[in-house]
C-alpha cells in the first residue's frame, strides 16, 4: 500500500528541527501518534467512533442514524451550563462529546507542531508503538481538494468559511452556521475532509491549539478519505514526520525537553487530573531529586 509523504528522522534533534520548518505556516494542522513498525498505515488517523467499531468488532449497517442517536441521547442527558449551545449547534455539541470522552466523527489535530509531538511521545511504547509520528496536514489542500471532487458544494463551502470567520457571531449567524455544517458534513454522502472548529472553545481546546479534522462520511475510514483525494501523496498536502525510538532515554529526553517549553499533561490539561498524569513521566525527575537530598542528608552530617 502507498504511504503519504515520508520523513523520517533521526532523533529527537532532527525532528524538532523539520517541525521549525519555516514552510509550517498558519495554514497548517498537526497531529501526533505512536505507531507499530509494520501495517502502520491501518491504525493511522482513525476517529475515535472508528476505534470503538474495530475494537468491538462491529459494522454499523445504519452509520448516520446511530450517530444521530447518539447526539440525541448527550443532548438529552447533558445538564452543564452551555446547554443551550450543546442543542443548537451540532459542531459544539460534537466537540463537547469528544471532550468528554464520546466516539464521534472528529479527530482531534493542532496548529501547534509540538502540541501534536507531545502526544506522539507521550502514547510511545518500546514495543507496540515504537514509532512517533507528527502528521502535517495543509488546510489549503483540504479546501482544494474538496472543491475539485465536489464542485457543486464549493459555494456552500465558501460561505461555511466566510461565517466562521464573523468577528461578531450573531444568534441568525451561528444558527446559520450549523445548518451549512449539518449539510456538509452530516449527510455520510461526500468523501472529503475538512478542519472545523466550533464558534465556543472549551477550555482544553483552546490551550491545545486544538482543531477538528472532519469527514463528510463516516461509512469509511478517514485516511482512505484523504487517499481518494487528487494530490495526498503530494509534500505540499500532507506529511508524515516520523522516529523510531531507540530506547527509553531517548523518549524521555524527548519529552523533558518540550517539558521545559512548558508543553506537559500539566499544561495541555489544566486541573488536577492534568497534573495527576504527568506524574508518569516525572518519576525519573523525582528519583534523581531524591538521590540529591539524600547525599544532602549525609553531608550535613
Amino acid at each position: 500500500m502507498k504511504d503519504f509523504y515520508p520523513e523520517p528522522c533521526e532523533d529527537w534533534d532532527h525532528m524538532s528541527q523539520i517541525l521549525r520548518d519555516e514552510k509550517f505556516g498558519l495554514h497548517w494542522l498537526f497531529r501526533g501518534e505512536s505507531l507499530p513498525e509494520k501495517n502502520s498505515l491501518n491504525m493511522s488517523l482513525r476517529t475515535s467512533l472508528h476505534r470503538v467499531l474495530i475494537d468491538c468488532d462491529l459494522k454499523l449497517d445504519h452509520p448516520l442514524e446511530v450517530e444521530s442517536e447518539m447526539i440525541r441521547d448527550f443532548r438529552r442527558k447533558y445538564d452543564g451550563v452551555d446547554q443551550q449551545k450543546v442543542e443548537n449547534d451540532t459542531l459544539f455539541c460534537l466537540s463537547l462529546m469528544r471532550h468528554y470522552g464520546a466516539p464521534t466523527r472528529l479527530l482531534d489535530w493542532t496548529y501547534s507542531p509540538f502540541v501534536a509531538a507531545y502526544f506522539a511521545l507521550e502514547r510511545w511504547h518500546p514495543i507496540n508503538r515504537p514509532v512517533v509520528v507528527v502528521w502535517c496536514l495543509s488546510d489549503e489542500w483540504c479546501f482544494n481538494s474538496f472543491v475539485e471532487a465536489y464542485p457543486k458544494s464549493r459555494k456552500d463551502l465558501e460561505e461555511y468559511r466566510k461565517v466562521h470567520e464573523k468577528k461578531e457571531p450573531t444568534p441568525a449567524i451561528r444558527e446559520k452556521k450549523n445548518k451549512l455544517f449539518e449539510k456538509l458534513f452530516m449527510k455520510d454522502r461526500l468523501n472529503y475532509v475538512y478542519p472545523v472548529n466550533p464558534f465556543h472553545f472549551h477550555t482544553r481546546l483552546n490551550v491545545q491549539q486544538g482543531v477538528f479534522l472532519c469527514p463528510g462520511s463516516i461509512s469509511i475510514p478517514l485516511v482512505r478519505i484523504l487517499m481518494k483525494l487528487n494530490g495526498w501523496e503530494s509534500k505540499n498536502s500532507i506529511r508524515k514526520i516520523f522516529w523510531k525510538i531507540k530506547d527509553k532515554d531517548e523518549w524521555l529526553n524527548a519529552l523533558n525537553e518540550l517539558h521545559r517549553s512548558n508543553i506537559s499533561r500539566v499544561s495541555l490539561f489544566p486541573g488536577p487530573d492534568g497534573f495527576a498524569y504527568s506524574l508518569n513521566y516525572r518519576l525519573r525527575h523525582y528519583d534523581r531529586l531524591a538521590e540529591r537530598r539524600r547525599r544532602d542528608r549525609i553531608t550535613a552530617h
